[in-house]
Parts: structure tokens; sequence; C-alpha cells
């Protein structure tokens, strides 16, 4: 079920949302929570109901263990995490991982080896994550016990189950608390709606139209329709339709969050406006990026063990970035590409070198770019070959009427995410003087009302059909 179908946004969003405010409303606390999480299950196994044991089966184990190590002693606990962390990783490393690992041992010692083809769960990355950090959580000490209830909506809440943002367990579970729950509010209502409809836009309206683009040169069959320039429109018709694709997924999910009166973590700010590549993964799945740096950099040993050690543990951990996106040579490739630039800007600051702002922004937004090359390519040999094309000249062809326009676009669109706002600091979720006050709005019942008629009548229309190649591409991770 995608955020922009018809079937959610005209029947299970509304449906979830009303009974959710009946419940509320007679103070049914239990009652509201077991609803989301049926809701939760329901989203969930639309596409798959055999992946529901899946999710089910994660959570009682987590929970279990979890609950144990809280309540254990320190001497007990290690051996409970370290049993947490095999079910976890090994069941990710399972559906994500061993079709590729098997292909590599099989290229690297010349065997045959062959494996079924397995169906990666929709949003095993994600799910597993936040409860690998519940339960490292728990055997720090860091994580209480919490009700079932809560601990099960923590995990599957619609909104960001299929694609995040990846939420702490101390930033949602207090939220449903009984005395915090909130039944329906007009101007909350309109928020939500709001910032739903502005991803559901960048969506719909943006990130799609640029599919053919994209897909002439990274699908293509025939090398000889990688010329130069589709090469060129491809690779940054793609920046922008993964920037508006997950920006527009952030929004949606925050906003749909918002109409039940949960807060959801931003998980997407301006990454486009960073100035070096470190500060764009502070700004692109930025609950991603905590995670790593505090499950991954941090127990390596970050900075405290030398300065050759933290040039090693911040290439690690942006390796571990780019390989949670996928099995594939390409997603090692491309972490190794961020983790090298990372190490270089690390260099670059140690050394006291400084750069103008603007040519930081200029240089980091090529650079992801081009990288970007690798990450969307099939194989390593085709994003070979688009680089190839690239860098051995461009033809333009005085009636290719097409590409001037499309190359008009991404110039506009550029403009866009390097000037405007982001939907977080026009909806006041960020602090106010991030912008002027001119450029900030709280939406009204009546605004709320009109873009929720907007965005059925979006969800109506063949852009937002159910097609494979318009689901978000998150849902891939």
């Amino acid at each position: 079920m995608l955020f922009i179908s018809h079937v959610y946004f005209c029947l299970f969003l509304p449906v979830a949302l009303l009974v959710y405010h009946l419940l509320v409303t007679r103070n049914r606390p239990t009652e509201c929570l077991a609803w989301l999480v049926a809701a939760s299950l329901f989203f969930y196994g639309w596409w798959n109901p055999q992946y529901l044991l899946l999710i089910v089966g994660s959570i009682l184990y987590n929970y279990g263990l979890g609950t144990w190590m809280s309540r254990s002693e320190p001497s007990t606990r290690k051996g409970l995490l370290l049993l947490a962390l095999a079910g976890n990783l090994g069941l990710l490393g399972y559906f994500k991982y061993a079709h590729f690992l098997v292909e590599a041992t099989n290229q690297l010692a010349g065997s045959s080896f062959h494996l079924e083809r397995i169906i990666l769960p929709l949003a095993i990355s994600f799910f597993t994550l936040q409860q690998v950090a519940y339960v490292v959580d728990a055997y720090r000490g860091d994580a209480r016990p919490y009700p079932f209830l809560r601990y099960s909506l923590f995990v599957c809440f619609f909104p960001q189950l299929i694609a995040g943002p990846i939420v702490h367990h101390r930033k949602l579970i207090p939220q449903l608390a009984p005395d915090r729950l909130q039944g329906i509010d007009s101007n909350r209502l309109a928020l939500g709606i709001s910032i739903f409809v502005a991803g559901m836009f960048k969506k719909v309206a943006i990130a799609d139209q640029l599919i053919p683009w994209v897909s002439l040169v990274f699908d293509a069959t025939n090398p000889d329709f990688v010329t130069g320039l589709n090469a060129w429109i491809a690779t940054y018709a793609y920046t922008f339709q993964l920037y508006f694709d997950f920006s527009g997924y952030s929004d949606m999910a925050i906003g749909a969050a918002m109409m039940f009166g949960i807060k959801l973590p931003i998980n997407f700010n301006s990454p486009y406006k960073a100035g070096n590549i470190r500060d764009i993964w502070r700004r692109w799945h930025i609950t991603l990026s905590d995670f790593v740096m505090r499950y991954v950099y941090a127990p390596l040993g970050a900075g405290k063990k030398g300065q050759a050690r933290m040039y090693a543990n911040l290439f690690i951990a942006f390796l571990v970035t780019g390989v949670w996106h996928g099995a594939g040579w390409n997603f090692v490739v491309f972490g190794c590409l961020h983790g090298s630039a990372v190490m270089l800007h690390q260099g670059w600051k140690d050394l006291g070198l400084r750069m103008p702002h603007w040519l930081g922004v200029l240089l980091t937004f090529n650079f992801w770019a081009l990288a970007l090359v690798i990450f969307r390519s099939p194989t390593l040999e085709h994003a070979g070959l688009v680089y190839q094309r690239m860098f051995a000249g461009v033809e333009f062809h005085a009636y290719a009427h097409d590409e001037y326009l499309v190359i008009a676009a991404l110039v506009a669109l550029l403009a866009m995410v390097w000037a405007a706002p982001n939907t977080a600091q026009i909806y006041r979720e960020r602090p106010a003087q991030d912008i002027p006050a001119r450029w900030r709005w709280q939406p009204s019942a009546g605004w709320g009302l009109a873009l929720g008629v907007v965005a059925a009548a979006l969800a109506f229309q063949p852009l937002a059909g159910t097609t494979p190649d318009q689901a978000f591409i998150y849902f891939q991770f």
C-alpha cells in the first residue's frame, strides 16, 4: 500500500484516524494502541501477508530479550546481547546479503554453489535497526522495560515502518503513554495534511516525472542509448529523483504521524545545501547517520584512540552506511567512496584549511551526483560505461528540444533546493530563526481540508498508481 495510492489516502488513513480518535475520546488507551498496532500490521501485510510472521516474530524476539536484559544483572547481559544481535543480524544477513555473499564467494573461490532466489521483505532493514538500538541500550542499562503494546507500535507504526525514519525508542515510546495520546485536533490535522501533501507533490509531480530520463541510461540494455549528453542528464536527473522521492516520503511520514498526535524526527534537512561530505550525511537520512555514529562509530572508539584510528573508524562507518543500502559491489564501492571523501575532509580540517562555503556546496553536490552513478547502476560495469560516455564528450543537437527542456528543468530544481526553505522550515518544525517570517506558514483547518481534497484527487490520478517503478526508492532498502 503506497502513501500515494487512493486506497491509502482515501480509505486506510481516514478509517485508522477515525477509529483512533473515537477510542481516545472514550479514554481507552490500551485499545488505542492495539488498534494502531493492528492497522500497522494490516498496512505491512498488504503486499505480502506471509511476512507478517517475520515482523511479529522479530518483535517478540527482541522484546523478550530486551526486557530480560533490562532486568538482569550486568554479568548476564552480554550473552543475551550476543543472542539478540545474532538473531537480528542473522535475519538481515540471510534475506538481504545471502545472495551477494554466495556470488562473491563463487567468484573468489571459483565454486558454483547455488542459492534459491530470496525475496527481500519490505522494511526489514528499518525495523531491524530500530530493534538493534533497543537491545544494545537494554544491555547498557539505558532502556527500561516497556509495555508490550507500546514497544510493538514503536516497531511497526505504519508512517515510519517502510522507509523510516529509523526512530529511537526513547523518542517514540514515551509519546505512547496513556496521558499523551491525543484525538483529532483541527490545527494539528491541518498541519499534518499540509506536510503530507507537500511530500506527495514532491513524489508525484517531481520525482516520478524524472523516471524516464533516469531509466533511459541506467536501465539501458543497449549501450548505444548511453550517449554523453544522456549520461549527464540521467546522472543529475537521478540526483533530483532520489532527493525528491526520499524527501517526499519523509514529509509524508511526518505528516501522517502528526495527524495522530505523534511527532517523528526530521529525517531530511536540505542535504544539497551541505558544504562538505560529512555535512550532507548529517542532513540526508539523518536517523541512519545517527544510528551509525552511535552504534558503529562510537563503539569502534570514535576519535578517542588516536588520529589514525579515527580515520579508520570514519571509513568503516561510511562503508557500513553504503552497504546498508543494498547487497552488491556497487554499494560497497559507494560506501568506500564516501568513507574516503570523509577522511579527506577530516584531513583538510586537521590541516586547518578552509574554502568558501559556496565552493564547498558546489564540490559536495557534484561529488554526490557522480557517486550516485555507482549507486544507481545495476552493475559496476554499467557504471563504468556511464562514466566513460560522460567524459568522452557531449554532442548537442540543434533540434533536441526534449533534452534542452529537461536540462532547464534540472537547473530550476537545483535553484529550488539551494535557495528555497524546506518543508520543516516552512511549517515551523525547525527553529524560527532559520528563515524569514514571510516564508513560514501555519495552515488553518480550512487550508487542511482544501489540501486534503487536492491529495485525494492526486491519489486517483494515473501518476499516483501503484506500478512498481513508482514505489518509493527507499522501499528496496
